[in-house]
């Protein structure tokens, strides 16, 4: 007996026995796999498949709708330009800081240098 596998467009389900499918909400455009098949397939195109999708009630008319990807925009680019600029300056107030701090620190050592000579 063969098993076939669903998948809903998030996640693969089954297996199922033929049998089992009817009580699944397929329709002819759900895609179907079985161990053999090269590809997910739609159920109208697997012969065994026909005979239930015809015993099965006509679905309403759903439309799926995945969100697309937005693409790249100039309001994008903007805000990475902004995010550099502004990594650029923290990178500097860094070294800054620590150009300060050795700066102390060496005329720290400098004046203790020199008490200890003179």
């Amino acid at each position: 007996m063969r098993n076939y596998y669903l998948h809903n467009g998030f996640e693969q389900l089954g297996p199922f026995t033929i049998d089992e499918l009817k009580e699944q909400n397929i329709n002819r455009e759900t895609p179907v796999w079985y161990k053999g098949l090269a590809r997910w397939t739609a159920a109208e195109n697997i012969d065994e498949i026909k005979g239930i999708l015809n015993a099965l009630p006509q679905p309403t008319m759903i439309q799926h709708s995945f969100p697309k990807e937005k693409p790249f925009q100039k309001e994008d680019s903007e805000l990475v330009t902004k995010q550099k600029k502004e990594s650029r300056i923290y990178m500097l107030l860094i070294l800054l800081v620590l150009f300060l701090a050795l700066g102390y620190l060496f005329l720290i050592y400098k004046s203790s240098s020199d008490l200890l000579v003179g």
